[in-house]
């Protein structure tokens, strides 16, 4: 279990539960299993792993900026759809 802390949830409350049905609790509070120095690059790291790193057998293209995103990136979804390419485009 990531202890990955919310707005409206604190996975402290939880751990009693947790550690009774033998789960591993991993976070950047004291008092966990495994400390990590920052749980959401943890779980994203564990994820990647679970999953058998999907992103590395993939074209990745990263769009930032103030402006213009959510139109670059469906022109470069109809750009790489007329090439015969396999795209998805996620916001």
């Amino acid at each position: 279990f990531f202890e990955i802390p919310g707005a409206n949830f604190d996975p402290q409350e939880v751990r009693a539960t947790l550690r009774a049905q033998g789960v591993t609790l991993v976070g950047e509070r004291p008092g966990v299993d495994v400390p990590v120095p920052d749980v959401r690059e943890a779980f994203a790291l564990a994820s990647a792993a679970f999953y058998r790193f999907p992103s590395r057998a993939m074209k990745m293209i990263g769009v930032t900026g103030t402006s213009g995103k959510t139109t670059t990136t469906y022109l470069l979804e109809s750009i790489l759809l007329a090439a015969g390419l396999r795209v998805g485009v996620l916001g």
